[in-house]
Formats: C-alpha cells, sequence, structure tokens
C-alpha cells in the first residue's frame, strides 16, 4: 500500500504524509475493515461497536486530508513548474543580458576610439583652419596694401592729368583766342595792304580818290548829323504853320529828304566839306518852299526808268548799331559753317598741338598782337 508499510510488529506505519492520497485512505478503510471483521467474527461486536464511529470519523477526516494535500501538491507542482520556467527564463534573460552588456562594452569602446580619432581630427582641423586663415589674412593685408598703394598712385596720375588737362585747355583757349586774333589782324592788314596797293595806283588828279582821314570824316558825319537835326527841328515848326492839306505832302518829301541825306552819306568821302554844306543847306530852302505843281521838288530824284541798280556794301543804312566788342566776339565765336567766316576755324587736335608748341615769348607776342588788332577794330 503507497504511503503506509507493515513493521516487525504488523502495524501498518505511515512513509511520507505528503504523499498520502484519497486512494491510500480508501485502501487503508478496506483494511481496518477486514480487521474489525475478524475481531467481531473472535470477540463478537460489542467489542467494537464503540470504536467504529471514532475510526469511521477519523477516516473520513483523513480522507478529506488526503484531498486537500492532493490539490495542494497540484498547486505546489505547478508553482514549483512556473518557478522552473522562470528561473530558466531568469538564466536566458541573465545570458541574454551578459552578452548584450558584453556587445555595449564592445560599442562603447569602439565609440571612445572613434571619439578620440575625431577629437583629434577636429584639433588638426582647427590648427589647420588658424594656419589657413593667417596664410589668408596675411595675404589679404599684403594685397590690401600693394591696392591702396596703386590707389594712392592712381590719385596722385588722375590728379596730375587733370591739372594738365586744365593747363592744356587754357593754353589752347588762348591759343584760340591768339589765332583768332591773328586772322582779324591778318584780315585787317590784308585789306591795308590792298588800300594802300589801290592808294598807289590811284592818279593824284583823280576827282574820286579818297581826300579825308578816319577822324575828318568822323567830325564831317557829326556836323551832318547836327544838321539834319536842326532840319528836322524847322520842319516840324512849319508844319506847325502850314493847314493839314500840306502835312501829307510835307512828309513824303521829308521822307525823300532823309532817303537822300543817306546817299549823301554813301559817298562823303569822295566830296569836300564844304559842298556838302551848300547842298544840304539848298535842300533845307527848297523843302521849306512851297512846291510847283507838275514839277519835281528840289531833292528828289526823278521817276526811276529800268531796272534799279545794286547797293552798295557799305551803304550807311546796312551799318548796324553793333558794337566793336560785339563784333569781334561774334567773329571770335562764329559758326565754321558761316560762308561769311573768312577765316574757317582749325581742329581740335591742330589747336591743340599748337597749343603744346607754344613757347611762352611767341604767346606773350601773340597777346599782345592780339591786343592791338582789337584796339584797331574797336578804332573803327
Amino acid at each position: 500500500m503507497p504511503g503506509f508499510h507493515l513493521n516487525e510488529m504488523g502495524e501498518m506505519v505511515l512513509d511520507a504524509i505528503d504523499d498520502i492520497g484519497v486512494v491510500d485512505v480508501y485502501d487503508l478503510a478496506s483494511d481496518i475493515g477486514k480487521e474489525y471483521e475478524r475481531i467481531m467474527d473472535r470477540f463478537g461486536t460489542d467489542a467494537v461497536s464503540g470504536l467504529m464511529p471514532k475510526i469511521i470519523n477519523t477516516l473520513e477526516l483523513l480522507e478529506a486530508l488526503a484531498t486537500k494535500n492532493e490539490r495542494e501538491n497540484a498547486t505546489i507542482q505547478d508553482l514549483r513548474d512556473k518557478i522552473t520556467q522562470l528561473e530558466s527564463e531568469k538564466l536566458e534573460k541573465a545570458e541574454f543580458r551578459r552578452r548584450f552588456e558584453k556587445e555595449l562594452e564592445l560599442i562603447e569602446e569602439q565609440w571612445r576610439s572613434e571619439t578620440n580619432e575625431l577629437v583629434d581630427l577636429v584639433s588638426s582641423l582647427q590648427d589647420e583652419n588658424k594656419r589657413l586663415l593667417n596664410i589668408q589674412s596675411e595675404r589679404l593685408k599684403g594685397s590690401e596694401r600693394d591696392t591702396r598703394r596703386r590707389h594712392k598712385l592712381m590719385q596722385a596720375q588722375v590728379k596730375t592729368l587733370c591739372e594738365e588737362r586744365a593747363d592744356f585747355l587754357a593754353q589752347l583757349q588762348d591759343q584760340c583766342r591768339e589765332i583768332n586774333q591773328l586772322r582779324k589782324r591778318l584780315g585787317l592788314a590784308e585789306k591795308e595792304n590792298e588800300d594802300l596797293v589801290q592808294s598807289y595806283d590811284d592818279d593824284q588828279n583823280d576827282p574820286n580818290r579818297p581826300r579825308y582821314t578816319t577822324r575828318e570824316l568822323k567830325e564831317l558825319i557829326s556836323e551832318r548829323d547836327e544838321l539834319l537835326t536842326t532840319i528836322d527841328g524847322l520842319n516840324e515848326q512849319l508844319a506847325e504853320l502850314k493847314p493839314p492839306s500840306q502835312l501829307k505832302a510835307k512828309r513824303s518829301r521829308h521822307i525823300s529828304s532823309s532817303d537822300d541825306s543817306d546817299d549823301d552819306e554813301g559817298h562823303l568821302a569822295d566830296n569836300d566839306d564844304d559842298d556838302d554844306d551848300d547842298e544840304e543847306a539848298a535842300e533845307a530852302a527848297a523843302e521849306l518852299e512851297p512846291p510847283v505843281a507838275g514839277e519835281t521838288p528840289p531833292g528828289h530824284d526823278a521817276p526811276v526808268q529800268g531796272p534799279l541798280p545794286y547797293e552798295p556794301d557799305d551803304a550807311p543804312w546796312k551799318k548796324s548799331s553793333e558794337s566793336s566788342i560785339r563784333k569781334f566776339f561774334r567773329k571770335l565765336f562764329s559758326d565754321p559753317s558761316d560762308g561769311n567766316n573768312t577765316f574757317p576755324k582749325r581742329s581740335l587736335a591742330t589747336l591743340s598741338k599748337m597749343a603744346l608748341s607754344a613757347t611762352p615769348g611767341s604767346v606773350s607776342g601773340s597777346a599782345a598782337a592780339a591786343a592791338i588788332s582789337f584796339s584797331g577794330e574797336a578804332a573803327k
């Protein structure tokens, strides 16, 4: 019987309490029942009647304990299996953790080595960058010094060139003015030369040869202007005394007399001073007298027949009131495309060459000649 055995005295002894099950209890109850039958057969039922209920209660208690024991044993076995499984898992995890820690140590060691290498590389690169930066800064400083030096040289050259250009332009303008003055002097000299040659060729007995100087001509013209002013005043007084019907005829005669006086001014250089005074007095007297019907008034020309003659270039009415200064500057800055310009302008290159080749002596001589020419032009 599992869980029980008989000793030397024939008694049942329990082997292990933990191994007792319900089947063992039923076997034990069967054995006890057989012993009770033998006792009852030998001693009768009265001998065991008091003991039977106790034995039955004990067997029932033992059955309950056996059932509980089986359940506890099953639970313990399950727990043991779980413990075994957990221990195996723990061992596996410990092994995995050990391998993981080992790999982690290897990775950390590798990372440390790579970090050290990178730190060394960064340090070397920083040193190289510093060295290259110093080299670049030195190079930039050198190039900056060269650039500043070149800039200063260029500024000095530009300043020198500007000063030379200003000097050249001033010399060029002076040369242009001197050239224009010399051209004017040349034109005046040529004209005077022609006049001198013509005067030498004139016959001394020619009545039309010039007999007056410039000063005498100016005096004659001023006297004539005074006489004309006096005649105008007399005509105005006469017009106030005459009736209005004759005022229109008087004005027409006055206009004709003015035209005749302008014609006389054109030929004033060819007549004597006394003859001009007599003619003007006669014309004034004729204007004061009333005109005769059918006759041409004195001082007036008869109607012109045929084509009109060309007017002379030096006629007084063609003379402008422009001053000599204006004429000088107009000739100085005249348009080279103008046909009336006797001396065409030269090119800028020719004038600049002339300005550069001019010497101080020649410049002063040209300036003096220009001043003389300008004074002669102003006198005219």
